[in-house]
């Protein structure tokens, strides 16, 4: 059979050229457009005591100002509610990116983002200047939910080897028309050690807390499934499950769904620890408010493997944070200090972030 080995070579570049994207229900697309499995076959080899910082962000809205008719993103355009412009835009990615870069004082070396609209609007912030130096990857898959927000994944292509993603999709028994965020699953090998990162935003409270919790159960077991499916075969592999979850660290989905312990004396093998759990107090401490309290919506979650100093990766004790620098947050007076917001009582504000601060931990290499 004769092959024409231009022609794929010509249609990444039209892709390219139109800012179209390449599917793939396992293998996903990087910025650089290259095949994951070419990108596996560079060995990273990190010295012994290199330190890995892993975050998480939900950035609220970060909407482009182009009209998509399939979403509900009306008021995210020059003539909408929010008279969002390029201008807005630009000011929300820079303040955005000068948080990404001060988050475990260099910028994550991996970094879950939450409420992006599509792969541009990620790609602008992966490039942002100031965070420029980081060289990061971009791994994105286009989610069904109706207003259009995304989860992604950014990495540094000098601490892992990527390997592929799958966009898990979250079904919920006994309800056909049932549809939410899609949940990112990046693979990749650091030093030897199969890790998978799951990025995720979980459905909201909106119908309030006990209302929606099936829904959230639901995606807890799209995760639980898949990491049982995994360790079936390879019961060396690590994880990291990260994102806003709309739930906090006690509620069900987190412990008695997800399995996530936040002791580590209760740990079994095989389980979930939660460094979140220990360090969040509704009363003082927590990543986004509501009606005077605080919530820890927003965690990263890791593999009990992580903990026993036996494999390539360990989790640095007591490294689990929020980040809630000044720059990010303003006064009130029931809670001392939130979030400060980029629209706030539908007005823009040009030192406004989100509605959440980023979470971020470091893991290190033994």
């Amino acid at each position: 059979m004769k092959i024409n080995y231009f022609l794929p070579l010509i249609l990444l570049v039209i892709s390219s050229l139109l800012g179209c994207e390449a599917t793939s229900s396992s293998q996903g697309t990087h910025t650089n457009g290259a095949n994951p499995t070419e990108l596996s076959q560079n060995s990273v080899e990190l010295p012994a005591g290199t330190q890995l910082v892993v975050g998480f962000y939900n950035v609220e809205n970060l909407f482009d100002t182009k009209d998509n008719p399939k979403t509900a993103d009306e008021d995210f355009l020059p003539e909408g509610r929010y008279n969002w412009t390029e201008e807005k835009l630009e000011i929300k990615l820079a303040n955005l990116a000068k948080v990404i870069g001060q988050l475990g004082d260099n910028g994550p070396d991996f970094l879950g983002l939450a409420e992006l609209e599509n792969r541009s609007v990620a790609e602008r912030l992966a490039s942002h200047e100031l965070i420029r130096n980081k060289g990061y990857e971009l791994v994105h898959d286009e989610s069904p939910d109706e207003r259009g927000i995304d989860v992604a994944f950014l990495y540094d292509p000098e601490k892992m080897n990527y390997e592929g993603y799958e966009a898990l999709e979250v079904v919920k028994k006994g309800d056909q028309n049932f549809k939410t965020r899609e949940i990112l699953m990046v693979k990749g090998n650091i030093n030897g050690q199969q890790m998978y990162f799951f990025v995720n935003h979980w459905p909201s409270r909106r119908e309030g807390k006990e209302e929606s919790e099936p829904n959230r159960v639901a995606a807890a077991n799209r995760v639980k499934s898949k990491i049982e499916e995994i360790l079936k075969e390879d019961s060396e592999a690590g994880f990291v499950v990260m994102g806003d979850f709309n739930d906090d660290p006690f509620d069900k989905s987190i412990t008695r769904v997800l399995g996530a312990v936040g002791s580590k004396e209760k740990l079994n093998e095989d389980q979930l620890y939660n460094p979140m759990s220990p360090i969040f107090d509704p009363e003082n401490y927590g990543s986004l408010t509501y009606r005077g309290r605080w919530n820890l919506f927003d965690q990263i979650i890791i593999s009990e493997d992580l903990l026993d100093g036996e494999h390539s990766l360990s989790y640095l004790p007591n490294s689990a944070k929020v980040f809630n620098s000044e720059m990010i947050r303003v006064p009130n007076r029931n809670t001392k200090f939130v979030p400060r917001r980029a629209i706030f009582k539908g007005k823009f504000q040009d030192n406004g972030f989100s509605d959440h601060f980023p979470v971020y931990l470091t893991l290190y290499v033994n």
